[in-house]
């Protein structure tokens, strides 16, 4: 057996998908192949003490950081409390899969047994769903098998009456497959570019450096161009409200940079 030690630049961002090819031949047999993986683990444990992490989602009972029951570290996310007879309180994330893998996390559940439950959705579709009062934290994971956009859920739902325990749940520590997490800024040929928020549900902010006039280029993945805006000097607003949710490639000219903002 071969071992090779392989050390990634610790710039490199968190889910880099990095392929590795291999090629041996004794001058009379080959084999060639590629092996593909992705820098670092992709996770939320709510360590910053609230959702800036990432571009969470709220429903109209909103999930809060909790300090209370956690799993790992001082904080995780917890359901609403004092939810109304018939509610749900979701927490929901919109992202791109990169590769296939699986979605993990860590549960608490203190609920009405097979009344009030914590359900865990993808793309719509339930997945897992917990009742009853949990004494320790359990792990749960669920493959995601196809790439592109993927929506992650978790719901705290009730019945028409009665509560048991503290009616509630708590996750901790997910583990997210492949995605693409986009960086905030970008730096190339002493250009600096920020485009914020990203992900984004409908608004994001560009600005630059700089005091020079850029040209703005958004095309869809199939490169057909939905929006052009000329001579843009410091910062810009853009209103994507009326796209519908996906992937798309912006690219700043003259400097020919193409990013990537997706739409919630």
């Amino acid at each position: 057996n071969l071992v090779f030690n392989i050390t990634v630049d610790s710039n490199t961002p968190v889910g880099t998908n990095i392929i590795f090819p291999f090629d041996v031949t004794d001058q009379i047999y080959s084999y060639q192949t590629d092996f593909n993986e992705h820098a670092g683990e992709i996770n939320e444990d709510y360590e910053t003490g609230d959702f800036s992490n990432y571009s969470w989602l709220q429903g109209t009972f909103p999930w809060v950081v909790d300090g209370n029951q956690i799993y790992e570290g001082v904080y995780s996310s917890r359901s609403a409390y004092n939810l109304p007879d018939g509610e749900e309180s979701e927490l929901s994330i919109y992202v791109n899969v990169l590769a296939p893998g699986d979605i993990s996390f860590y549960k608490y559940v203190s609920s009405e047994y097979n009344f009030d439950f914590l359900k865990f959705k993808i793309n719509g579709t339930k997945v897992g769903e917990w009742s009853g009062e949990d004494t320790a934290w359990s792990f749960v994971s669920f493959p995601v098998s196809s790439t592109g956009t993927h929506t992650f859920k978790w719901e705290y739902d009730k019945d028409g009456s009665w509560s048991d325990g503290d009616d509630c749940a708590w996750v901790d520590y997910i583990v997210f497959p492949p995605i693409y997490t986009n960086q905030t800024s970008v730096m190339d040929n002493n250009l600096e570019m920020k485009i914020y928020p990203n992900p984004s549900v409908g608004d994001f902010t560009i600005s630059f450096n700089d005091s020079k006039k850029h040209n703005l280029e958004i095309t869809n993945l199939k490169g057909k161009r939905l929006m052009y805006v000329e001579d843009i000097v410091s910062d810009h607003d853009f209103n994507f409200k009326h796209l519908k949710s996906g992937i798309y490639h912006i690219t700043i000219l003259p400097e020919n940079i193409t990013y990537q903002i997706v739409k919630q």
